[in-house]
Formats: structure tokens, sequence, C-alpha cells
């Protein structure tokens, strides 16, 4: 590999992950120095500052979008359809994906039923 001139630093891009053949990203945003990552497999992560890659557990559809909203601390999250399971809206904490617990994905319909 040739090094990137200093000249061209500023349009260089970093590579976000390396994963297997049969995963691929669909949706990518950040907590903090924590990329968050969908998958057609679920989430994933990215420390930036360790560069570790872990799988997110209690999440294993395909994730085609992610929004972090920090003032609730939350994942938004659209889930795909796939042979298996059907499409939806949901919420994730974000602290326990920052922390690495096993995710409890909430519908979004049924949070806002209880909305008035």
């Amino acid at each position: 590999l040739t090094p990137i001139p200093d000249s061209n630093q500023e349009e260089a891009k970093e590579l976000v992950a390396a994963l297997p053949v049969d995963t691929e990203i669909l949706a990518m945003d950040v907590i903090d120095n924590l990329v968050v990552i969908g998958t057609n497999k679920g989430l994933m992560t990215r420390d930036l500052d360790s560069d570790k890659l872990v799988p997110v557990d209690g999440l294993d559809v395909p994730v085609h979008k992610v929004v972090y909203n920090k003032t609730i601390q939350s994942l938004i999250v659209a889930t795909g359809a796939d042979a298996e399971t059907e499409g939806q809206l949901v919420i994730v904490c974000a602290r326990a994906v920052v922390s690495g617990v096993p995710v409890s994905p909430e519908s979004v319909s049924e949070l806002t039923a209880t909305c008035h």
C-alpha cells in the first residue's frame, strides 16, 4: 500500500469496519466515540479508541436505518423485513448499546399508543 500524501489527507476516508462477505453494512450513526453499524444481520458497534468490533445482542434482524437521539438517550432503529420477520420501527436504549449489554427493542407503535 502507498501512503496518502499529506496534501490529500483532508479528503482521505477511514475504513469503518471489515466484515465477512455475507454481512452487509446498511446504516451507521455515532454515539460519542462509538460507531453503531446496522447490518443485514443486526447491530454492531466499533469503538474508535480500541478499534474493537462487537455484535449487539438482542437485535439480530436487518437494520436499514439507525439514528441516535441524544435527548432521550436512545437509538431509533428501522428494521427491515426478511424471510422470517416483518419490518418495524423500534427504540433501543443507547446506554445499553454503549455498555455492551443485550438490548431490548421496544416497538415505536407500542410506545406511542400510551401517549396523550
